[in-house]
């Protein structure tokens, strides 16, 4: 006497079948982010009141604080799996420094950093799992500088650009994709602004004068809706 077994895989209704087949298609994102800064020191001495110079000055981002991230997305089908992605973004947040004389902090200070963000990137996306499909970007992006403030004591360059990769997971709902996603964004170019005569005879110019160069970095998580 045989017996057999016979297995199964339970049937889920494809929502949204024919989403993917679009050739274009637009969306919006919201998120969070934080900014941080890979800073080269100078070792520059700080001047003191009697005019004599003292020990060299060291900078450092003292915190991250989450900032707000908005933006919409255009998308254009390649092929099956792969598509190209255009996703302005405006990001809002700040960058706090600390400069210490190694051996005590001597001052901290805080920049605001609103960046318009242009990436585009390649996206390629896995085979779909019923309501599910993973998939990961990568590309270049540019990102325009908007909003400092007059007299900071840091100044940011209006123009950076670099490299980001992220990794995410589309989830097909009734009316529309939402997609969960990390992405990490690594810049190429040093973005401080050395030249800065508006604070020329402030005694602050030396914490401008303590950085040699700072590449900036961002970690982002966020939502798509597409």
């Amino acid at each position: 006497m045989g017996t057999t077994i016979a297995f199964s895989q339970k049937q889920v209704v494809q929502r949204r079948p024919y989403a993917d087949y679009r050739q274009f298609h637009l969306g919006f994102h919201v998120g969070v982010h934080t900014q941080d800064l890979a800073i080269i020191n100078s070792g520059s001495q700080r001047v003191l009141p009697d005019q004599s110079l003292g020990d060299p000055i060291y900078s450092e981002i003292s915190s991250y604080s989450p900032g707000f991230s908005v933006g919409i997305i255009a998308d254009y089908t390649l092929k099956l799996n792969w598509e190209l992605r255009f996703i302005p973004t405006l990001h809002l947040a700040e960058r706090s420094f600390a400069f210490s004389n190694g051996k005590e902090q001597i001052e901290s200070l805080s920049s605001r950093s609103n960046l318009i963000e242009l990436p585009l990137l390649i996206k390629y996306s896995s085979e779909r799992l019923n309501n599910i499909r993973p998939y990961m970007l990568f590309g270049g992006y540019t990102a325009l500088q908007i909003g400092q403030k007059k007299g900071d004591a840091i100044h940011f360059k209006p123009l950076e650009y670099g490299l980001k990769v992220g990794v995410g997971c589309d989830i097909y709902l009734s009316f529309f994709k939402l997609s969960p996603e990390i992405s990490f964004s690594y810049g190429l170019g040093d973005v401080i602004q050395h030249q800065r005569p508006d604070i020329s005879e402030d005694s602050r110019i030396h914490y401008t004068q303590s950085i040699q160069k700072a590449f900036p970095r961002m970690f982002m998580l966020t939502f798509h809706f597409e």
